[in-house]
């Protein structure tokens, strides 16, 4: 399924590239990666695969390496019928 493609961001956690997801800038980037419900999410997915992270991080936002965004594409296609959705994706 053909899309229009937005950039790809990667949110640093805990000083590694963590996950990628679209937006259409990097102001939308940071608004989403810094919102309640994504640091929230973020604390979930740390605490539920036994990996700390600081109460109160502040995740950095940067545009996705060419690899990054590859690997990001490839995983959004996979689940590309679930476009009404916010997807993100892990990379590890």
């Amino acid at each position: 399924m053909q899309r229009a493609q937005k950039a790809i961001f990667v949110v640093d956690v805990v000083d590694e590239a963590s996950f990628a997801f679209e937006a259409k800038s990097l102001g939308e980037a940071e608004a989403h990666a810094h919102a309640p419900w994504f640091l929230r999410s973020l604390g979930q997915f740390f605490a539920q695969h036994g990996r700390g992270c600081e109460s109160g991080f502040a995740p950095r936002v940067r545009a996705a390496s060419q690899s990054e965004a590859s690997v990001y594409r490839t995983l959004a296609d996979e689940f590309a019928e679930t476009s009404g959705c916010f997807f993100v994706a892990y990379l590890g």
